[in-house]
Order: C-alpha cells, then structure tokens, then sequence
C-alpha cells in the first residue's frame, strides 16, 4: 500500500473550526433538500440516525499499545554502521484527514511522518551510540501527535455532540408539518367500529371513548404512511378474542373436536360480530388456512391465527408463514396457540424463547402477558418495516376425553347503545 507523506502537512493544512462549520452548512442544505416522500415514509429514528452516522466526524485516535517498529541500519563510506533508521507503525482509528488539522501550539516533529492505510508511521534516524535515548525521543514525539490529536477532539466533540439535536428538529418540524395536512390526516385511519348490538357484549368492559388512529413510524418507500392500529384498537381485538375464547371454554366437547379451520371460523364470527367497517359487513376474513386479516388494499394491518402447539420448530414454522404475509407497517400480528397437554408452562416458556430467538427480532416491551408473549419483530423482505407480534397461549381440552366445563363467571347485563371504535379507513 502507498504510503502518503504528512511531513509538511502535520496539524497544518486547514483550520478545524472552519472545517466544522463548512461540514454543518452541508448538513443543513441536505436536510433542507431532503424528498418528501423520503421523509414521509421513513423510520424517523432511523433516518435521525443516518444522518448522524453521515455528518459525524471521527478524528484521529492512535492505538499505541498496538505499535511496532522496524529498523536499518545505514552504512558510512568505510561501509560501517553509522545510524539506524527505525520505523514505528502505529494503527489508528478515525478519518485520517485530520491529521491535517490545525492544532493549538503544534511545533512539529523531529522524524518523517507518513500515513499507510491506518497507520501512522514515524521514521527516526538514530545515530551509534545513541541507542539508549531512542525510546524517550519516541515517546516524547508521540506524546506531542497525542496531544494534538486530544485538541482535534475536543474541537469536534462540541459538533458531534449538536448533531442529534439539530437533526432530530429539523426533520420533526418538516415531518410535523406535512403530516398535519386534511388530505393526509385523512388516509391514515382503518373504519373498523364496534358494533353497539355486539352479542359478546356482556363478557365486554364498560363503554370507551372513540379512538383515533395514530400515525406509525414511517418506512423506507415510495407510498405515503400506511393504516395503523393504536394499541387501544389492538387491545380491543384481543379482548373479543379471549372472550370468544372464554366462551368456548363451556362447551369442551365440541371444543375438543376443533382444529384450526373451524376455530379459525368461529372466532371470525365473533370478531365480525363486535366490529364493523363502513363499507363492509365482514371486516375480519380468512386468510389461509387458520388466519384471519383485516386488510387495507393490499396489506394486512392485522393478523390473527390459530395454531394448536405441537413443537417449538411447528411455532417457528407457523411464525415464518405469517411473517411472508404482505402485512403493512406497524402491524399487529395476534398468535393464539391451544396446547392440549399438562405442560402449560413449558409451552409458555418454549414461546417466548422462540420469540426472542427468531432473526427477525427487534426488541419486547419489560411488561410481558401472564401467559404469552410480546414482541416487535422486522420483516425479512423490509427490515425498516416492524410488527408487533402478541402470543397467546389456551389450555384446551384433549381431543376424545372426558372434559368437564369451567366454572361459568356471572352473567352480565348486555349494555346497549355502546360507544362505537372504530378504524377510520
């Protein structure tokens, strides 16, 4: 590898401060010019985060415990040893352009500089004789290029360290401002409503207040945000689901004829039966062979699926199934497993784990369901595109054995004229 010669250019070449105002001048102007789209439909935080890794700067950090030196000899005419040539190599970190920064009260060196990939190498000429002193010219030499380096630091840190907020604001404020258009505002909600006749109405809670979609992260494309579910329309699904659930539970014998296509079509019944959308009666369909989707176009903004749990790989599998699916972003993904079996927990523990274990794994909120598990995971084919996945796990009956009914909760009266929830798209 060539090697450049710093000999003249050591600490010397531009003035830092002026540097850093140059590199946010260009930060500022590429922010300003950033596309529409591209600031609409992606991942704030990830493009916070670009721009930051972009416009950072990293001068120079020497690993000096890491140096090694070389040396040769250099023949008087007589053809004896008059001076060594010792060469000492020391790798650094950072972008070594730096190296040509002015720093402070820089009053130069005494050996040859030369960069070669990322290292530094200094060449000290060492007269016979004169051995002994080596290791304190080098040090003192050394400690001078570190000391420098300390001040370039010190100087760039100040920048650095105002990226992210300058950064976070400025695309905040424009995200702010696009977003708060009528026409935006206006394709960004699902139509779903619950219905005030709801026949699981008495295994509901009392009445909610309307609730709104809420914009979700945006992703890396070419279309503008996708629908979203809030947590508080997710909680209301998995609510009727349970109930649903629940009331399986008091029928065990049919319950335990059930695989997953006829639980699939019954807790779609109940789930068109609690929600509505406007321009449909069936909000919730099948999907496959045990899902059921309510769907936005073309995308999937929720998933719901059966499966009844044979073995940690058959999860994995069933997991991977549902993750190929064209879901939108920020969906929510709903996994009812049934275990028919004595090793409730265990199951519940295998879950979790193959959660936290899949690739597509991004992070779980500390608070976890008593038997289940949620997660955030990101799709194969986008992974600027996120879903929350929660699993739920069922005791049910063994299929062709004597079951007997759970013990029934008091009825309660059905509560009519229910305040409508509903999805706006």
């Amino acid at each position: 590898m060539s090697a450049h010669v710093l000999q003249d250019e050591l600490f010397s070449t531009f003035d830092p401060r002026e540097r850093l105002d140059n590199q946010r001048s260009r930060l500022d102007e590429t922010l300003a010019a950033l596309d529409e789209h591209r600031l609409l439909n992606t991942a704030p935080n990830a493009l916070i985060d670009y721009f930051i890794a972009a416009y950072r700067i990293e001068p120079p950090a020497l690993r000096r415990h890491e140096w090694q030196a070389e040396t040769d000899d250099h023949a008087d005419f007589e053809g004896n040893a008059a001076s060594h040539r010792l060469d000492i190599d020391i790798p650094f970190d950072g972008d070594a352009e730096w190296f040509g920064a002015q720093a402070g009260p820089w009053t130069g060196t005494s050996g040859a500089v030369r960069i070669s990939g990322q290292s530094l190498i200094l060449t000290f000429e060492i007269k016979r004789g004169a051995e002994q002193a080596a290791r304190a010219l080098i040090d003192r030499e050394v400690n001078e290029i570190e000391k420098a380096l300390a001040w370039i630091r010190q100087e760039v840190a100040a920048y650095n360290d105002s990226l992210s907020a300058i950064v976070e604001t400025v695309i905040n404020t424009r995200r702010t401002r696009l977003l708060s258009h009528q026409a935006l505002a206006q394709t960004l909600g699902i139509p779903l409503h619950k219905r005030s006749d709801g026949p699981l109405a008495r295994l509901t809670p009392p009445s909610r207040e309307q609730l709104f979609p809420e914009l979700p992260p945006m992703v890396h494309g070419p279309d503008l945000p996708e629908p979203t579910l809030s947590r508080d329309q997710h909680e209301q699904i998995v609510e009727t689901l349970q109930n649903a659930i629940t009331l399986l539970t008091y029928s065990p014998s049919l319950f335990a004829t059930w695989n997953e296509a006829p639980l699939r079509n019954y807790l779609g019944i109940a789930l068109n039966g609690q929600f509505e959308r406007p321009e449909t009666i069936e909000p919730f369909v099948p999907i496959g062979y045990s899902a059921l989707g309510l769907r936005h176009g073309e995308r999937i903004a929720c998933l719901a699926d059966c499966l009844f749990w044979k073995n940690a790989e058959a999860y994995r599998e069933q997991l991977d199934y549902l993750l190929a699916h064209p879901l939108s972003r920020e969906a929510r993904l709903i996994l009812l497993v049934f275990h028919r079996g004595q090793r409730l927990t265990r199951t519940i523990n295998d879950v979790r784990a193959q959660n936290r274990a899949h690739p597509a794994y991004q992070e779980a909120p500390e608070g976890q369901p008593e038997h289940g598990s949620e997660v955030t995971l990101r799709l194969p084919d986008d992974p600027m595109r996120t879903v929350r996945l929660t699993t739920l796990v069922f005791k049910a009956p063994k299929a062709q054995s004597n079951v007997t009914a759970p013990h029934r909760k008091p009825h309660r009266k059905a509560e009519p004229n229910r305040t409508q929830i509903g999805f706006d798209f």
